[in-house]
């Protein structure tokens, strides 16, 4: 396990907040305090201090970042519905399980068919799933290429 992946549990434990930001700071201690907990048990036992520190101000960093995201919904709460938040998160933990494979935004450099068809190879995908969990993911899979394709095609428009 990765520690962005317990930033990433840690924040959609987050979601019931009340969007208050008092609520939310509360939460976000809380969070922490779990992360530099888990900590060990995410890292190398046998990682230098260095190493540890590390990947611990990783995962702090996220925090803040996650904090910052949070801080702004607080003003924003009811624009968002639950399933759409919720799932926003399960896509977003999707695509960065694969940033250390293309980068973070590496569809912007992608042919706009192979997108189209690694879309429809993953609607295949879903089709076959068997399990709740599964269809889940594979949906997030599928909304992820929609999402590269509609941002690239932003982008074209810009320019």
């Amino acid at each position: 396990m990765k520690p962005i992946d317990v930033v990433i549990d840690v924040a959609k434990a987050l979601q019931d907040w009340d969007g208050s930001p008092e609520q939310a700071a509360e939460k976000l201690g809380s969070a922490c305090r779990a992360i530099k907990n888990y900590t060990s048990t995410i890292l190398d036992p046998g990682g230098s201090a260095a190493y540890h520190r590390g990947k611990l101000e990783e995962a702090m960093a996220e925090i803040a970042r996650l904090n910052a995201i949070i801080a702004e919904g607080a003003t924003r709460e009811g624009e968002l519905r639950e399933a759409v938040r919720s799932f926003a998160w399960e896509m977003e933990h999707k695509l960065r399980k694969h940033d250390g494979d293309y980068g973070p935004e590496g569809w912007k450099m992608c042919d706009p068919n192979f997108l189209w068809n690694r879309m429809r190879d993953e609607i295949n995908e879903a089709k076959k799933a068997t399990s709740t969990q599964n269809i889940i993911e594979e949906c997030a899979d599928i909304a992820n290429f929609a999402m590269m394709i509609a941002d690239n095609a932003a982008r074209a428009l810009q320019v």
